[in-house]
């Protein structure tokens, strides 16, 4: 579009000098525009500047940031990838600690830092008071809501059985694996997506 607005247009101006008012709107519009970029290039670019800095900022706000987050997992499809990411991280680096050795209170202090989520990470530190307590995981987690469905199953499977270290691994695998697939998918959606819609606005 910059291409367009800036080498393009300026070559065609002399063609329609002319023509004056009675070119369509849009093509005034497109004209305005390249020759307003082309003048305050200066200001846009500390205006993009600034916008940046405040950007930086306002992602540094927890309370921002905590309202963020809490959007993130009320979006239809978004929300499940999310809760698929935390709970993989989660998994992995708990089997590790549990296969280490380390019993469940202290790895899931451990654990908790590969949280990024903010309202995971609050509902996670109640099911660690739940745990400290004497309570099992698959519980808590449940009652929590932060993870999907099948990783709450899987864990309750794992402590049943009493096999929870390589459950948990297991699940890291699988989650990673959905969340790749849904990446994938998104992405192959999106190429014909932007190449239509960049197409029409540079034909229009």
């Amino acid at each position: 579009v910059l291409l367009v607005l800036l080498v393009v247009l300026p070559q065609l101006e002399p063609v329609f000098a002319e023509a004056g008012n009675r070119l369509p709107l849009p093509t005034r519009i497109a004209f305005g525009a390249s020759s307003f970029i082309r003048q305050f290039w200066w200001g846009l670019a500390v205006a993009a500047g600034v916008l940046s800095l405040a950007a930086h900022r306002l992602l540094q706000d927890p309370g921002f940031c905590a309202r963020r987050d809490a959007w993130l997992l009320r979006l239809p499809v978004l929300s499940l990838a999310v809760r698929r990411i935390e709970a993989a991280r989660f998994s992995r680096v708990l089997g590790t600690l549990l296969t280490g050795g380390m019993t469940l209170a202290p790895a899931l202090m451990l654990a908790r830092p590969v949280l990024s989520n903010r309202v995971v990470v609050d509902a996670f530190e109640r099911v660690i008071s739940t745990v400290r307590e004497g309570g099992g995981l698959a519980a808590p987690l449940a009652k929590a809501k932060i993870f999907p469905e099948l990783a709450i199953q899987m864990i309750r499977i794992g402590e049943s059985a009493g096999r929870l270290e390589p459950m948990l691994l297991r699940l890291a695998d699988l989650l990673d694996s959905e969340v790749q697939r849904t990446i994938d998918r998104a992405l192959a959606l999106m190429v014909p997506v932007l190449t239509i819609g960049l197409g029409a606005m540079v034909a229009g």
